[in-house]
């Protein structure tokens, strides 16, 4: 290898060695990509450095790629005083450097390495941690950057910065200098082994804050700021480490070698860095605000804000780091993070929305000039949200510091309700006296549209407690808005048509807060004013059975809405035209009460005819041309047409966010419902970051237990159910059902999560349990439903699978065959529902060894889903896997075995590791290579398996059980009795 060629390979490995594992897998793969020879060369040396060296690595991974001099001597030869790795990483124990000796390495980086190292002259002991420039790296820019930290630190000195103790040159030419030794863990670590409260984490990460501040008086930028480099001792000390990429503020005095302005070298690590540093802007303190940020973030959510998995490239993670702002972190708050801090996942969201997500994502801004002006902003901004005071990063409004206000001062504000009364009082009179006036006085119509405009805002005054309009400050409480109608009843009765106005605004209220029958009681009264006062013949009076039918449909009264919006259609056909938007309005409502009821027929006529009146009198951005679409959208996904749904829900959220902006409940409406046609779909990745902002934009506007919360959270649900996280949508399911419970009369909504936590069940094989929800949800859809609606399928195909667990297989079987007949009417044939209940069936009788009618089954099942889905479907794995159970049954192990190799690449692209479908597919494959002999791969496999499952079942499952019967099977083909008999008695 010549000296260039050498050089490119050292650059490269050392790059190699300072990433953490998660950013390690991305880079390989780009180097193939680009050099292939160099990659091996990488990984080869990666290799043997596993072999040779053990080490923990404390966060100084400078990435950086330097040449040596143009003075090095050809051939890749050592320079005087340089070391061969191993030697650097092994060798230098026992060696004196200075005062100290060497004991043992704790971390090294791109340039240097640290030791643990003690102190042998003088008459006192002293631990320290020694850092030396590593070897290869004698450049002299190298060289000046080491001086440069050591530099730095010698003018740092806080409580919580690592103190520069001592410093030199070694005989070799080795500059070093000794820190302060800390013996603690990283910050998050810390947090979690000590299970930390929120609280108590964000007055460490304030200790943080003034280590960073007291850095930025004395003109330095730390620049890498990540858990690894800010240590806490066991007596709860912060220390604040590693100013190896730090930049110092004062040009002349800290970079006397101009290696700040160089260009082409970005000393950073990427998952850490700011967007400014990943562009190569210049860098000021804004970036350690940034990193700051991302710190907290962290601390509070148990993950980083941009977190690669294993397909993301280091070129994907930079720029969604620059272009893509994070999910708020009390979305992106995990189960393992709230056990983590001692409470529950709901409660740690609650106490993450609003303040924290504001004090957070100001943090994290891409535009330096939008974050936090200084440190000190930011922690003070932390103190005032553990004060209970109003934060700087949320908007100034009298509503949100009252509520802070309420929040402090609790038993002194019990007569704030009666100034909210007085104010509705005052509104109300204003108006009446207004339109009286007006009227008396024949005023011309100048006078009369002001009085109109004084009824439009006490109109306004109601709406504001919509929670579209709110945009997440808290409603009002409902018995200002019960007083209000009193009041709007009482006091407008002359004024009939103001009076039914209000009693919509506040009806409409009623609705968005899910107080339905308030809701009911308020609409119904303006229809009675209007019948009164307009007759039932007139558009006003169209209006409240629109808006009736609306309700009742949200009430699962589906004849009933059907039946309003019919005649709000006939109403507005009359009195608008045929070809008017009010007709196109009724048209969609109509439209998604007979999709409810199961009409697709007929849904699909009204939503075109809705699609074409406004495509002709709408501009294409008009929010109501993007409802109509939204309802196509919903129609594709039930035949599914998941490219064309994709298509149409990404343009109503293109509409939505330019027209009613990030925070309203129509634009979370279009994420939720494009996140489910990408789940349909199978891309879950996509589908949980959508799903994710939309419970974010509802848990902003909407109290926890509202419906639209639990819609999708239910569909968060959903999503972990078919990604392979049956027990963590078991708690989800379980908490919307004892909401739902709570409203008996809402049939249809506690019914679906029923079906669906019966599904998780059967995943966890709790049959009993799976079979007791099934059957409940069944006889709730029958209340609602005709015998042979599609919908029924669903908790009868659930409830056959149950049965089978148990082994009632005559009972599974007609459940099966119900389910299927419905379903094939229903869709003709051709939909994915179809394919599923016909592999459940087949895989039943391949299970009881009837070949002859599992086979067709299980061929046309895998057949029709190839057909109807993205080569890389999670179900096209089960059809997979079913036909494999047959041949395996048949004899004929090598023909599964290209099936179950299929089904397990796809499940272990899209699916959690751990998940027990990749366990039992991992186990099938296992068994189909132990028949055919190959023992040797069977072994691993199957190994693999049975821990998996016995992790996520126990290992009474019996699907545990019969991967330990493979086991039992595999080990009496080699002979091993002892293991053999093991596995014997583990499948029993």
């Amino acid at each position: 290898m010549d000296r260039q060629r050498w050089s490119l390979v050292r650059a490269a490995f050392e790059r190699a060695v300072s990433l953490d594992s998660s950013e390690l897998g991305a880079y390989l793969s780009e180097l193939r990509a680009t050099d292939a020879d160099l990659a091996g060369e990488v990984e080869s040396l990666l290799a043997e450095d596993a072999r040779t060296s053990a080490f923990v690595d404390r966060g100084a991974e400078e990435l950086i790629s330097l040449r040596r001099s143009e003075t090095a001597p050809p051939g890749g030869q050592l320079h005087a005083g340089e070391r061969s790795a191993s030697q650097d990483r092994a060798g230098r124990e026992g060696e004196r450097v200075g005062p100290y000796v060497l004991r043992s390495l704790i971390g090294r980086g791109g340039m240097g390495a640290v030791y643990l190292a003690e102190r042998v002259e003088g008459d006192f002991e002293q631990r320290v941690a020694l850092k030396l420039i590593k070897s290869g790296y004698d450049s002299a820019d190298v060289h000046a950057r080491f001086l440069a930290e050591r530099q730095i630190l010698a003018r740092l000195d806080h409580p919580n910065i690592a103190r520069l103790l001592d410093g030199g040159i070694t005989e070799g030419g080795e500059p070093w200098f000794a820190l302060e030794y800390v013996d603690g863990l990283p910050i998050t670590d810390y947090c979690d082994e000590a299970a930390l409260a929120p609280e108590a984490r964000l007055d460490l990460f304030r200790t943080t804050c003034s280590a960073v501040q007291y850095a930025h008086a004395n003109l330095v930028i730390h620049r890498d700021l990540k858990p690894s480099n800010i240590l806490v001792t066991d007596d709860g000390t912060v220390k604040l480490l590693d100013f190896g990429i730090a930049k110092m503020l004062d040009p002349d005095e800290a970079d006397p070698a101009g290696l700040q302005t160089r260009t082409g070298v970005r000393v950073l690590t990427p998952r850490y860095a700011s967007p400014e540093q990943l562009r190569g802007d210049p860098v000021t303190t804004a970036s350690d605000i940034y990193g700051l940020g991302i710190l907290l973030y962290r601390l509070l959510t148990g993950r980083d804000p941009h977190e690669p998995d294993d397909t993301t490239d280091r070129s994907t993670l930079e720029r969604e780091i620059q272009e893509t702002m994070p999910s708020a972190p009390s979305d992106a708050a995990t189960g393992q993070a709230a056990s983590a801090q001692g409470i529950s996942l709901d409660r740690l969201r609650h106490k993450l929305r609003g303040d924290l997500d504001a004090i957070v994502l100001k943090a994290l801004r891409k535009e330096p000039v939008r974050r936090y002006p200084s440190v000190p902003e930011l922690s003070e901004d932390v103190l005032r949200y553990l004060d209970g005071m109003p934060v700087s990063a949320r908007p100034d409004e009298w509503s949100y510091r009252a509520r802070k206000f309420v929040g402090r001062h609790r038993a002194a504000v019990s007569g704030a309700a009666a100034a909210a009364l007085l104010l509705i009082g005052f509104g109300v009179a204003m108006a009446a006296q207004a339109t009286r006036i007006a009227r008396e006085r024949d005023i011309a119509s100048t006078e009369r549209a002001k009085a109109e405009q004084v009824a439009d805002f006490l109109v306004d005054v109601f709406e504001a407690n919509d929670p579209n309009e709110a945009r997440g400050v808290e409603m009002t409480a409902g018995q200002i808005l019960a007083r209000g109608r009193d009041k709007v009843r009482d006091e407008l009765a002359s004024e009939p048509e103001v009076q039914a106005a209000v009693l919509d605004a506040i009806g409409r209220v009623y609705r968005s807060l899910a107080e339905y029958d308030s809701a009911q009681a308020s609409l119904e009264a303006a229809r009675e004013i209007r019948e009164q006062s307009l007759g039932t013949d007139h558009p006003d009076y169209a209006r409240s059975l629109t808006l009736l039918g609306e309700l009742a449909r949200r009430r699962g009264d589906l004849d009933e809405a059907i039946r309003l919006n019919t005649e709000a259609l006939a109403l507005n056909v009359r009195h608008h035209g045929a070809w008017s938007e009010e007709v196109a309005l009724s048209l969609s409502n109509l439209g998604v009460a007979r999709h409810d009821a199961g009409d697709n027929e007929a849904t699909d006529s009204l939503y075109r005819q809705s699609l074409a009146i406004r495509e002709d009198l709408l501009e294409p951005d008009d929010p109501a041309l993007a409802t109509t679409l939204n309802n196509i959208g919903s129609l594709l996904n039930d035949e599914a047409e998941y490219d064309s749904a994709a298509a149409v829900y990404g343009r109503v959220l293109e509409i939505r966010l330019a027209k009613l902006g990030e925070d309203h409940l129509e634009t979370a409406i279009a994420y939720n419902n494009l996140a489910t046609t990408h789940e349909l779909a199978g891309h879950f990745q996509r589908a949980d970051s959508l799903y994710r902002r939309s419970l974010h934009i509802r848990r902003k506007l909407l109290d926890d237990r509202h419906p639209d919360v639990l819609v999708v959270l239910n569909n968060l649900g959903g999503l972990m159910l078919r990604s392979g996280r049956a027990a963590e949508a078991v708690p989800l399911y379980e908490e919307i059902i004892a909401i739902r419970r709570e409203s008996p009369q809402e049939a249809f909504a506690l019914a679906i999560p029923l079906n669906n936590v019966g599904q998780a069940y059967v995943r966890l094989e709790r049959y009993e349990d799976a079979v007791v929800a099934f059957r409940e949800s069944y006889e709730l859809l029958l209340t609602e439903l005709d015998d042979d609606h599609p919908t029924l399928t669903y908790p009868l195909s659930g409830m056959a699978a149950a049965l089978s667990g148990m082994g009632d297989v005559e009972a599974a079987e007609a459940a099966y065959r119900t389910a299927l007949d419905i379903r094939v009417k229903a869709y003709d044939g051709a939909h994915p529902s179809v394919a599923f209940t016909m592999d459940q069936l087949g895989t039943l009788y391949a299970e009881e060894g009837r070949s002859a009618e599992a086979e067709p089954l299980l061929e046309d099942a895998l057949a029709l889903r190839r057909e109807l889905l993205e080569p890389d479907h999670p179900e096209i794995a089960n059809s997979l896997q079913g036909l494999a159970l047959l041949r395996l049954n048949q004899g004929r192990p090598e023909d599964a075995e290209p099936l179950l190799r299929e089904g397990l690449e796809i499940r272990l692209a899209k699916m959690e590791p751990g998940s027990v479908e990749i366990a039992t597919i991992r186990a099938a494959l296992g068994r189909s290579l132990t028949q055919l002999d190959r023992v040797d791969e069977a072994e691993p496999l199957l190994t693999e398996a049975y821990e998996a499952l016995e992790a996520a079942l126990g290992a009474e499952a019996a699907t545990t059980r019969r991967s330990a019967g493979f086991l039992r099977d595999l080990y009496e083909r080699q002979g091993d009795e002892e293991r053999a008999a093991r596995y014997a008695a583990l499948a029993r």
